[in-house]
């Protein structure tokens, strides 16, 4: 009997279930998509969709965060705006956290005042 081909969404998923692969997800999600524009926002919210079904699905992630299932697919579709207090949230119940590093491309002098 031939054995049934997995789509690639179900492959992803499967994958994403290991929190180290979800990091690495989603961390080349933000270096290939950190333009501050609105197909940025829309990658980096289904990618964090997938995170979320590879963890156990929206109601779980919906129930640990006490939020309404319905809120969260909202926040977390193509239209999402969450704001950062809820990324930060939804990081924690997925056993992840936000934060930020030096970027690559450019080392930022300590002695620069962000003030003009």
């Amino acid at each position: 009997m031939p054995k049934r081909s997995i789509s690639y969404q179900e492959l992803l998923i499967n994958q994403l279930k290991d929190p180290h692969d979800a990091v690495g997800y989603l961390n080349e999600i933000l270096s290939e998509h950190s333009e501050d524009d609105e197909i940025s926002q829309k990658v980096l919210l289904r990618g964090l969709n997938n995170v979320a079904q590879a963890q156990g699905g929206l109601k779980k992630l919906a129930q640990k965060n006490g939020l309404k299932r319905e809120d969260l697919c909202e926040t977390l579709s193509k239209s999402g705006n969450p704001q950062l207090s809820t990324l930060n949230k939804i990081a924690r119940v997925l056993g992840l956290e936000v934060v930020f590093r030096v970027a690559e491309s450019r080392e930022i002098d300590p002695q620069e005042s962000m003030e003009e």
